[in-house]
């Protein structure tokens, strides 16, 4: 008898055990942060029926297109811009009651606590400014925000008092994702916390819609060999490239001076002036832009390649991935080519991210990105 209940109860164990680890392999370990992307040029006629002509569902919008998602700050949903490119947490003072697609934005920030909103002397502020020049200028405050099924309680914050071209967004504030350690970089708050492990974040944008998640990537999001290259300064998600190259000709090499910022807050390819009007020289042997860069989309799709060797892999871009279509003031559409200028610095923005998953490790020293190629 005593055999046969050692038996029974050794059975039951293991029952439990092979159970238990059932259940283990179904929970999902990644927190999950649902994005939408913001066409702001197409964002009215996009909800009004009567347009069914320029609806944007099936457009690229690259020049204007942001990807938004909610936080919750005091208990208001915050419609946010996430932003690899920044490093503060802020959101604004007042905002219109709006809805875009089921993602209400929250009326004025107010807090149910009052007076006693501010753990910080009023006079402690920062001014934030971004690379397209606008300005937010905050107060730092404390508050409860929740990220996804993250909760940070008491977490420094900028409550955004003024602000320059923000006025006419449709989002309510910026959540930064950049690595430089602030009290209102969030990032840095969940990860020292241990909020999610391993310290990894990833990014997965489409053309409708994206996703953020912590703790890890989404294997299911991306294919192929992820390509990794270390960050190579402490100022932000900025890596190194060696070369590159338009529609297959002469290869640009960098001589060990290319650097990338990986920024999702971008809505275009930025580079120093030689590159980028070298670009342009070869797109407009092709066709004909005017003074405001539009041309013809009927000969869009001859347009060239464009490649960036990373860590000795190429990361091709081909003209879907960089041509935006928009409608004149007539109805008539046009296509424009997502590259502009910076000083001496390269920023891949949104239009290289879609093309490609990106993942922001900081479990090493230095930290390091990984690219591979997105299922869509």
């Amino acid at each position: 008898m005593k055999l046969f209940t050692t038996v029974f109860i050794g059975l039951l164990s293991l029952q439990w055990l092979a159970n238990g680890s059932s259940i283990s392999e179904t929970e999902d370990p990644l927190i999950r942060v649902t994005l939408k992307m913001l066409r702001r040029d197409c964002t009215v006629i996009a909800h009004n029926p009567m347009h069914e002509k320029k609806t944007c569902d099936n457009m690229t919008t690259h020049n204007n297109d942001i990807f938004i998602g909610n936080v919750t700050v005091g208990g208001q949903t915050f419609l946010v811009n996430f932003d690899t490119g920044s490093d503060r947490f802020w959101v604004m003072k007042k905002e219109a009651n709006t809805e875009i697609d089921g993602y209400v934005q929250s009326d004025t920030y107010e807090s149910v606590r009052g007076l006693f909103l501010c753990c910080f002397p009023v006079k402690r502020r920062f001014v934030q400014r971004y690379v397209d020049k606008c300005l937010a200028q905050c107060k730092i405050v404390r508050e409860t925000v929740k990220i996804g099924t993250i909760t940070l309680t008491q977490q420094a914050m900028g409550l955004a008092e003024v602000t320059e071209k923000f006025e006419k967004e449709q989002y309510n504030g910026i959540f930064g994702l950049g690595l430089r350690s602030d009290e209102t970089n969030l990032l840095s708050a969940m990860i020292e916390n241990k909020a999610f492990e391993p310290p990894v974040f990833a990014l997965y944008l489409s053309k409708n819609e994206g996703e953020l998640v912590f703790g890890g990537d989404d294997k299911e999001r991306h294919t192929g060999i992820i390509t990794k290259s270390s960050v190579v300064n402490d100022n932000g998600w900025n890596i190194g490239f060696t070369s590159w190259s338009i529609g297959g000709g002469e290869t640009k090499d960098c001589e060990g001076k290319c650097t990338a910022s990986i920024d999702s807050g971008a809505n275009n390819i930025l580079g120093p002036k030689a590159a980028i009007d070298k670009i342009r020289e070869e797109i407009m042997a092709i066709v004909t832009m005017d003074e405001k860069g539009k041309f013809d989309c009927d000969s869009s799709e001859d347009l060239p390649d464009i490649t960036f060797v990373i860590n000795n892999k190429d990361f091709t871009l081909k003209a879907a991935d960089y041509v935006s279509k928009g409608f004149d003031d007539n109805d008539k559409m046009f296509c424009t080519a997502s590259f502009d200028y910076d000083e001496n610095h390269w920023t891949f923005g949104t239009p290289f991210m879609m093309k490609y998953y990106t993942i922001f490790d900081k479990s090493t020293k230095p930290p390091r990105i990984g690219f591979a190629e997105a299922k869509h």
